[in-house]
């Protein structure tokens, strides 16, 4: 997969990135911003487990594969669909069942960093919360088994 530096993608790092600032920016009140950041997180996480289970890479290392490359709560359809199509389908089932709360993410849409901030379901941002901290975790599992390596550790 090579390095960080080698390739322009690096969804491993863009998922923690983007949650920690999720983080930051929830803390501050900044909410709007907040439910966004915790959905790219989560799309960082899922891109991350496709290409560990045999997703092809495009060039820069991102999703190769037209079908994969979407956004919540397309992407995560097409993911539990397609898993078992992809070479190691049983494994992206496997992850993908650590992550009930994607259900949740139904709710959030990319669109909505043009929406003004009144016309947002920010009743749901403790959900998509929650949905991108188990996304983390599957992350951390990933590189725990050894399926992930994280060459900044």
């Amino acid at each position: 997969m090579g390095t960080p530096e080698s390739k322009a993608v690096d969804y491993l790092h863009a998922a923690r990135r983007h949650m920690r600032d999720a983080s930051i920016l929830h803390k501050k009140g900044s909410t709007a911003n907040a439910g966004q950041l915790y959905g790219f997180s989560i799309e960082c996480a899922q891109k991350q487990l496709l290409l560990a289970c045999g997703v092809k890479q495009d060039s820069e290392g991102g999703v190769g594969q037209k079908e994969f490359r979407q956004h919540l709560p397309h992407l995560n359809d097409a993911t539990l669909l397609l898993g078992e199509l992809l070479p190691d389908g049983r494994k992206t089932l496997h992850y993908c069942s650590q992550l009930p709360s994607l259900a949740l993410m139904g709710s959030w849409s990319v669109d909505q960093r043009y929406m003004n901030e009144a016309g947002l379901p920010l009743a749901h941002l403790k959900n998509w919360q929650l949905a991108a901290n188990e996304a983390l975790a599957m992350v951390d599992e990933l590189i725990l088994d050894g399926v992930v390596y994280d060459i900044s550790l």
